[in-house]
């Protein structure tokens, strides 16, 4: 199974509406874009600078995300 059939198969088992992707290969920008997701490059680790040309986003440190990702805080009741 590659990346995009992986995230197909999580959106479909967990009902995922709203998601992104992310990660530091070419794999992980396209298993977002074949989904209709976000893809969020990081430029870090094994990233290769052609290959996150392709990312919506990208960032250089992952504490970037709490700037670009809303907060979903589920109800205690």
């Amino acid at each position: 199974m590659n990346k995009s059939d992986l995230v197909r198969s999580i959106i479909v088992k967990y009902g995922i509406t709203n998601a992104a992707v992310v990660g530091d290969r070419l794999s992980d920008i396209n298993a977002a874009k074949d989904n209709g997701l976000v893809a969020i490059g990081c430029n870090f680790d094994f990233a290769q600078s052609d290959e996150l040309t392709q990312a919506d986003i990208v960032i250089n440190d992952l504490i970037e995300l709490k700037t670009l990702l809303p907060v979903n805080k589920k109800d205690d009741h």
